[in-house]
């Protein structure tokens, strides 16, 4: 008896709302920001570096913003979770201190990224014309069905959606501009 009350006490139950939550706040934030503007009026040279350097930075963050939800759908998979509803409290984990830990640094992680995305496609939106039009209405398209997942599994699959219209848009861009290889 004594062991089984020290296993129970080192058991804790978090909730992967929060994580979840934030992820599904790295599509909105980004599309919040995400909207076509008219171009600054600079020199093309002028432009055209700041446009890439501006293009790298939400590259590297959409980089990051995958693997993030990656590792939440590895969370989500090995604790076994992934049908429960998507609603606060209702997800009851009891996982040990360490695996705990891991959902926290995971949940500054994808809070922290979500306000990296916005910042990068705010300042990318300053330099797409109308001809990312298409694309851009296909990722405010996705995000409208962001109402409410209803299960781990469709946060997971819907964040990882998102994140791929993201990357198609970001690959568009740098290869029409010609910054990628």
């Amino acid at each position: 008896m004594p062991e089984e009350r020290a296993l129970t006490a080192e058991l804790v139950d978090p909730d992967p709302f929060a994580i979840g939550f934030s992820l599904l706040g790295l599509l909105v934030s980004g599309g919040a920001y995400l909207e076509l503007r008219r171009n600054r009026i600079l020199t093309e040279n002028q432009r055209t570096g700041e446009f890439r350097q501006t293009w790298f930075q939400a590259r590297r963050t959409l980089i990051h913003a995958r693997r993030v939800v990656e590792e939440f759908a590895t969370y989500v998979a090995e604790d076994g979770y992934g049908e429960q509803e998507f609603l606060f409290g209702r997800a009851r984990l009891n996982l040990p201190r360490d695996r705990v830990d891991q959902l926290r640094r995971l949940h500054a992680n994808s809070l922290t990224t979500a306000s990296y995305m916005a910042d990068n496609l705010d300042a990318l939106s300053e330099y797409l014309d109308s001809s990312y039009q298409p694309m851009v209405d296909e990722i405010m398209e996705k995000l409208i069905e962001l109402q409410l997942p209803h299960s781990y599994d469709a946060v997971v699959l819907l964040v990882r959606d998102g994140v791929t219209l993201y990357e198609k848009l970001i690959n568009e861009i740098g290869q029409r501009e010609s910054f990628s290889s």
